[in-house]
């Protein structure tokens, strides 16, 4: 009897996926559990092994073709001899849940949703997508669903602040000029921040830390043969802060009205990769000791870099840091990463004249900036929070412990 491979969801997040490489010809016998193809993500090229065994019959999105969850992609049959001729494959419907409390995952949207399918005045839409839109006043009519055959998924909605559409813009483009379609990297990243800015009140706090013993001490460990960057040290106070301040290490279930506190600083690193940007996670970064965090970015940047990334080593995080330092950068401003509800700034260390003790002195500052969802962490909370960590950074000794 003729079956269907769809596109599995390999994440929380995932709502597409690309055929990197399929492992298998047509004709061939694949075990339960055996290599069958590479599927390419927004973050990572991820193995998939065949959940059942058959003869491959028929393959039908080919390497570098793309489609959402629960999409066919091949055809197999449990008997060598099996004909698949009028078998019609099928879609398998996964519907979005509500994010977990516990694991407050990170939203991801489609890249190229299809057309939705109408008979007569019927709008095909999951049951969660027709009670949002209910509840935010979003009329379907004219929504590009991106399930299967079309169908129109709650993750459709989340990119669409109100029941208005944007206005049309005539876009003149010159004939010379070359265009590049968006990478799926590329396309999420664009949808992501877009609806980042445009629903999540920001604000904004900054200061300056006086980093002169942290270089100091950071010397010495590096004469004793221990590794450690002013971004491990950052990442350890900001750890220690964030136990503190359970508001800040939240993120925010928009579906729910509901805020989930993280029990752990699991703490998400800005890592710049080709074509955009991916942020791994140092989870309980807490509980680790300045060589271990050390020791996991340098592991899970490589990772990054290749493409390796498995989706447990990106999904979810409960606080983000993006460091733009090395790139000599003094200050700016980042973008909240939802569900998340802060993301610090780190900018160039310099030194610079002070005044300590009514004379003229030379320290290193580095500059800090705090942004954060205001629906969630108050002013106060988010200064107090930042004030930690710059406490900790001038003292750094105390996060040798």
């Amino acid at each position: 009897m003729p079956f269907t491979l769809t596109m599995p969801k390999l994440s929380p997040t995932m709502t597409e996926g690309s055929i990197a490489k399929w492992h298998k010809n047509i004709g061939d016998y694949v075990e339960a559990g055996e290599l069958v193809l590479d599927i390419a993500t927004d973050k990572a090229t991820i193995e998939y092994e065949m959940p059942d065994p058959g003869w491959l019959k028929k393959i039908i999105l080919k390497e570098g073709d793309g489609g959402s969850v629960g999409e066919p992609l091949a055809i197999f049959a449990i008997e060598k001899d099996e004909s698949i001729e009028g078998y019609t494959p099928i879609a398998q419907v996964i519907e979005e849940e509500a994010p977990a409390v516990s694991a407050a995952p990170q939203r991801k949207e489609p890249t190229t949703p299809l057309e939705r399918p109408t008979l007569g005045k019927r709008i095909f839409a999951s049951p969660l997508a027709r009670k949002i839109a209910k509840k935010e006043g979003i009329s379907l009519e004219g929504i590009r669903g991106s399930g299967p055959r079309g169908r129109i998924m709650s993750r459709d909605l989340k990119f669409i602040p109100s029941a208005a559409k944007a206005p049309s813009i005539d876009i003149t483009i010159p004939s010379d000029a070359e265009t590049v379609p968006l990478t799926t990297l590329r396309s999420t990243i664009a949808k992501r921040l877009s609806y980042s800015k445009s629903t999540i009140p920001h604000f904004y706090l900054s200061l300056k830390a006086n980093i002169t013993k942290l270089v100091a001490l950071r010397s010495e460990l590096k004469k004793a043969g221990k590794r450690a960057t002013i971004n491990d040290f950052i990442i350890k106070a900001s750890a220690h802060a964030l136990m503190e301040y359970p508001n800040v290490r939240s993120s925010f279930i928009t579906e729910k009205d509901l805020v989930a506190h993280h029990t752990h600083a699991d703490i998400s690193v800005a890592v710049a990769i080709e074509g955009g940007l991916i942020t791994p996670i140092v989870f309980e970064a807490e509980n680790k000791s300045l060589e271990e965090i050390s020791t996991t970015i340098h592991a899970l940047g490589n990772k990054a870099r290749e493409g390796k990334l498995t989706p447990e080593e990106y999904s979810g995080g409960a606080f983000t840091i993006s460091n733009m330092g090395m790139l000599g950068i003094e200050e700016f401003y980042a973008i909240v990463n939802p569900p998340q509800v802060a993301i610090l700034s780190v900018g160039a260390a310099a030194q610079t004249p002070v005044v300590i003790n009514n004379s003229i002195d030379i320290a290193t500052l580095l500059p800090l900036t705090l942004s954060a969802d205001h629906r969630v962490v108050d002013g106060a909370d988010g200064a107090a929070f930042l004030k930690k960590i710059q406490e900790l950074l001038e003292e750094p000794s105390r996060l040798l412990d």
